[in-house]
This record gives structure tokens, sequence and C-alpha cells, in this order.
């Protein structure tokens, strides 16, 4: 008999497009040896990106929000209803509580990757009570850390940690002898610019010392990304910090490889104090110091071994950026991945995911 047909089989169900949310493709990738995965998926117009052994299903994205559900939930269910899935594993989105209602009991397991990220309190109140609602009709919740299931106030018997994490990308060794900064990430609503300026303060003090880049991967609203070149422009960096839009993950390993400073900058604002930034974990296991805004997760990683934290202000960012060029030389690439290695996808997939699946 055919190994591969002893396989249990999951459907794992994300609007999300295959390979542009690290954290799917890594459980992808350490599952599918294991397992026989599906994965369904809008075609967000996005190069694909292929992971063999893995069988992606796309849907196109069609006019009219509720003819897109509808469409998306028969796809969902037409699979569902082969009798081959032992297990749903879906992210949550909104009305997801329509397909809980469809898939028989214990088989089904939401994720959760956020909490509301609303800057209104009311409305942040009542989007994460929607969230809570809607996992009512699923046996079992991963979630990215306790204070956000706390948060959200799931209860903890049906829930289960499923940090986020990185693969180990080796690095070129340690040398810091120049700094090379990488900001990988949206530019909604995070103020990219303000490192920028940050940056650039830096530059015009220390360029006659040592040599600095930035490279910044990434996209957002037009507001956004205009604010980002013009930031640049103005600060005439067009030599020094590039702007490179986005790209799929596979693409950026060269530059996780190349730079040496990792940018982990998110708002200091509440509903963003629980959610671990996945770039932090990224920057630290490519043996990158990691500058990262001190938010409360932020704080629980990032230690003298492996970073500075900074206020979400050019100041504080200019400020860890003189401390990371100050003491470049103390930095070592094993150490700093030493210092988060727990985090390590395979790790990860293995000690939280997998129990998780193999739950009756």
């Amino acid at each position: 008999m055919d190994p591969s047909k002893e396989k249990k089989q999951i459907l794992i169900v994300n609007p999300g497009q295959f390979g542009y949310q690290s954290g799917y493709f890594y459980y992808c990738k350490y599952l599918k040896e294991e397992y026989h995965i599906t994965f369904i998926c809008y075609d967000q117009g996005f190069p694909k990106v292929e992971l063999e052994g893995v069988e992606i299903h796309y849907l196109p994205i069609i006019q009219g929000k509720w003819k897109r559900f509808m469409s998306w939930r028969r796809e969902i269910l037409k699979l569902w209803q082969t009798g081959k899935y032992e297990k749903v594993f879906m992210v949550y989105f909104k009305l997801c509580f329509l397909l809980g209602l469809s898939i028989k009991k214990g088989s089904k397991i939401l994720d959760i990757r956020s909490g509301s990220l609303k800057k209104s309190p009311v409305a942040n109140f009542l989007q994460n009570q929607q969230i809570l609602f809607e996992s009512f009709f699923f046996d079992r919740i991963t979630i990215l850390s306790e204070k956000l299931r706390e948060k959200i106030g799931f209860r903890k018997e049906k829930c289960n940690l499923l940090p986020l994490g990185a693969d180990i990308i080796p690095s070129n060794g340690n040398d810091f002898s120049t700094l090379k900064l990488l900001y990988v990430g949206t530019l909604n609503k995070r103020n990219i610019h303000e490192t920028i300026e940050g940056f650039a303060k830096f530059y015009h003090e220390f360029h006659s010392k040592v040599k600095v880049t930035y490279d910044i991967f990434g996209y957002g609203s037009s507001e956004d990304e205009k604010c980002v070149i013009e930031t640049i422009e103005k600060n005439q960096l067009q030599n020094i910090v590039c702007f490179h839009g986005r790209v799929n993950h596979d693409q950026l390993k060269p530059y996780f490889k190349k730079c040496n400073v990792g940018v982990s900058y998110v708002p200091l604002e509440k509903y963003y104090d629980y959610q671990p930034p996945t770039k932090t974990f990224e920057y630290v296991l490519s043996g990158m110091i990691c500058i990262a805004t001190s938010t409360y997760e932020n704080r629980r990683l990032i230690n003298s071994k492996n970073g500075f934290l900074c206020e979400d202000n050019s100041t504080s960012f200019y400020d860890a950026l003189k401390m990371a060029y100050h003491s470049k030389h103390s930095f070592d690439t094993e150490e700093i991945v030493k210092s988060l290695e727990s985090y390590e996808w395979s790790n990860i997939v293995k000690s939280n995911l997998k129990p998780v699946l193999e739950l009756s």
C-alpha cells in the first residue's frame, strides 16, 4: 500500500493566499510528512507559491461580499463533505461560525491570529465579543498568547497555545561592522515613516563612521506607502533606504541573510500589546539584532542578548539604533538565535500544533 494513503487528512481553511502568511506555510511544511494536507484559500493575484505534498485549492475573489462569502462557504463544505478529512483547521474570519455549524462535532479547530485592532474602545470590545461568539461553534481554539486569550475571554480549558515563530535562516555570521536594517510587514497604521526619520538622524550623524542601509518590504494603503516614499525623499536617502513593496516569504531569504538589524515596529497601543509580532521571531532566529517597540509581548522576547526596545517615535528609534551601533561588537549571532530557539517553527508544530490535531 502507498504509505501516503495511511496519512491522516486535514483541511486547512484560510482566506489569505497560500505562502503570504508565514505561519500557515510552515504549519504545512512541518506537517506534510505525517498528514495529507488540503489548503483552501482565495487567489489574491499574487504569484502562486507551491509546496510539494500540499494540495492547494484557489478560489477567485468575486464581486459582492455576501455572494463571495456564500461561494467560499459552498466550496469549503464541498471539500468537507467528501468525508475524507478528520480535522478542519480554520483561521478566524468574520462569519466563520456558519461553517462551524455545518461541520461535525469533534472535527473543527478555530485558529485565532489576532484580537480586534480597532482604535475605538467600544468597537474593539464589540469585535472581540464577535470573535468570542463565533468560537462557540468550534471544538478547540488555538491562540497566539495567554494574554490574548484572557483579553478576548476564551475558556482556558478550550484553548491551546499556538505561538508565532520562525525558521532559523543561516546568516553571514558575526559581522556587525556595517548596520543593514530590515523591515518586513504591513505598512497599514504602523507609522514606519517614524523609523525612517530616526534612521535619517542616525545616518546623517554617523555615516562617516559606519556604513548603514535600510531595506523595507511591505504594502499598505496608498496613503501609507506614499508617506514612506516621501519620507525617504525628504531626507535624501534614495540611495540608502530602499522601499521594495510586497514580495512572498521565500523571496525575502537573501535579505534575512544579508541584513543584521531587524525592525519590529508597531505603535504602542493597547490593542497591539498582546499581539506577538511575527517579525520579532524571524529577525532574532536569523541572528539579527532586533530593535522592537516596547509592547508587552516584545518585552517578553527582547533582552540584552538579542536587541533593544524603543518607544514608538523617531527619537527613541534613533536612540536604539545608536545603542546598537555602540554595542555592535558585543553581539554574537549564535547567542542571538539561541535566545529564542524554542520558537523555531518545527518545534512549535511538534509541541503545540500536532497535539491539538491528535485530540479526539
